[in-house]
């Protein structure tokens, strides 16, 4: 693995490492987000030197009004993960739910997703506060068929995407927190 050395910006960086994973650091890193010079040096791999384990104890759906940030909302949070994962092949009406991410198509799509029963199953696409009754989630976590879903595990296999634990994450905070616009 690549060390990187790093600078004033250490502590921001070990935040973001707890929080979001070693793959938004290394990005940072790799992208030249922080000013070299030799103040002490972090591995890029799943474990630093002194043996701290990022996602350790990590629970994305806890927390948040205790760090007085507010939970993740659609349209800050969740919308981007829709567009980029999912709007694609959603964008049509003959592949449900349709997502458009665009201006105010963003509410419309909420609309459609959230307190809305799936086309392909007796759940909701996203039932607020229920992330175990939100089709949407079984979809990208691939327990579909668990809950009398049909199809493939999203995205599917042919797109050769599939969303990040992050993502997973955030979905499931999304959820939990009430599945808010704001």
């Amino acid at each position: 693995m690549p060390r990187h050395h790093l600078s004033a910006a250490t502590p921001l960086l070990l935040l973001l490492l707890a929080a979001c994973g070693e793959g938004a650091v290394t990005q940072l890193l790799d992208a030249g987000a922080s000013d070299p010079i030799d103040a002490g040096t972090v591995d890029a791999g799943p474990e630093t030197d002194a043996g701290f384990e990022p996602d350790a104890g990590f629970e994305p759906d806890a927390g948040f009004e205790d760090a007085g940030v507010a939970g993740p909302t659609f349209a800050v949070d969740v919308a981007p993960i829709l567009q980029l994962q999912c709007q694609g092949c959603h964008f049509v009406t003959d592949n449900p739910p349709q997502i458009l991410i665009d201006g105010q198509q963003t509410r419309l799509t909420y609309d459609r997703l959230v307190a809305q029963p799936a086309a392909r199953a007796p759940l909701d696409y996203i039932a607020p506060g229920a992330p175990e009754d939100s089709y949407l989630l079984h979809k990208v976590e691939g327990t579909q068929a668990t809950v009398g879903g049909q199809g493939n595990h999203m995205p599917p296999p042919v797109s050769r995407r599939r969303l990040s634990a992050d993502e997973v994450a955030i979905l499931r905070a999304w959820i939990t927190a009430g599945a808010p616009f704001e």
